[in-house]
């Protein structure tokens, strides 16, 4: 293979950076730049499977009511809570909860286990209901 630094035939060629510009270069002319890292083969995380086997989850296919809101909200009521003392009481902010409430926003499976624990209330139905 030719150098492309030097022109130079050579038998042992690597790859360097010189100047930011991949280049071909033989052992003479190696130490004019930086030898190019390999690339590393890249990682396969599934995160959905992480997050299932790290909180020991599992799929039950169930889904979120369609009416969530509403169902938090008389359940905050009931109780006599506020939107602060609810996020008080879960570790939310406020905000967070309104949201929730009006369905601006869907709620994460732990939000949604908190909401349940904290408020005595089923979020989830079976698929298809």
């Amino acid at each position: 293979m030719l150098c492309e630094v030097c022109g130079k035939e050579s038998g042992c060629i690597k790859t360097i950076l010189l100047d930011g510009i991949e280049m071909l270069a033989c052992e003479e002319c190696f130490s004019f730049g930086v030898e190019k890292e390999k690339p590393r083969e890249a990682k396969k995380i599934d995160f959905e499977e992480k997050e299932i086997r790290k909180a020991g989850q599992f799929d039950l296919g169930l889904d979120l009511k369609k009416s969530f809101g509403k169902a938090i909200s008389v359940a905050r009521q009931k109780q006599g809570l506020t939107f602060e003392e609810l996020g008080k009481k879960i570790f939310e902010p406020a905000s967070l909860l309104r949201r929730i409430e009006s369905e601006s926003i869907k709620p994460s499976d732990k939000l949604i286990s908190k909401l349940e624990k904290a408020l005595k209330i089923q979020l989830k139905e079976e698929q298809g209901q």
